[in-house]
């Protein structure tokens, strides 16, 4: 479980890096951007803690019954769209 556990924070820290970086500006040997790194650290820790989690049942349901039907007609609309427009 420790290496569950492990990935899971270096997980965190990683997007909290890609995050400041993009988003908020820092240089990366600065240790303004290691105070931004722990802060977004903090509150995706502390909004993952105080969220409810989501049922697994439900969140099966929601992807087998509206994002897959939503993308595959989406997906076959780009496609009508680009052999409309290829063989005009």
């Amino acid at each position: 479980f420790a290496v569950i556990f492990l990935s899971e924070y270096s997980s965190i820290l990683f997007m909290s890096m890609i995050f400041s970086l993009i988003f908020l500006g820092a240089d990366i040997y600065s240790f303004i951007f290691f105070l931004k790194l722990t802060f977004i650290s903090f509150v995706y820790i502390w909004v993952r803690g105080s969220l409810p989690r989501f049922r697994y049942d439900k969140l099966m349901y929601l992807t087998w019954k509206s994002y897959l039907p939503v993308s595959l007609n989406f997906l076959i609309f780009i496609l009508g769209l680009k052999l409309l427009f290829m063989y005009n």
